[in-house]
C-alpha cells in the first residue's frame, strides 16, 4: 500500500509548515508556471498525517493507493 498527499494548490498559502513537520522530508515547495509555490510529495511519503493535521488551510489529504499486481478469478 503506497500514500500519496494531494493538495488543492490554488488554496496553498506556500508557508511551509508541511515541509518542516514532515519526518522523512517527502515534501518540497516547487514553483508553478505563475510563480507561486506549492508542496509535492515524492515517494518518500510513510503516510503520517502530520503534513495533514499542521495545514493551516486544511486543504491537504492524503489517502491509501491500494495496488494489485495481478488477479483471477473464475
Amino acid at each position: 500500500m503506497r500514500t500519496t498527499v494531494q493538495m488543492d494548490k490554488t488554496c496553498c498559502t506556500g508557508c511551509g509548515a508541511c515541509i518542516s513537520v514532515c519526518p522523512k522530508q517527502a515534501i518540497q515547495m516547487k514553483m508553478d508556471d505563475e510563480g507561486f509555490y506549492y508542496p509535492s510529495v515524492n515517494e518518500n511519503c510513510i503516510g503520517c498525517n502530520r503534513c495533514e493535521n499542521i495545514c493551516p488551510t486544511g486543504k491537504l489529504s492524503s489517502h491509501a493507493i491500494l495496488s494489485v499486481l495481478g488477479g483471477w478469478n473464475e
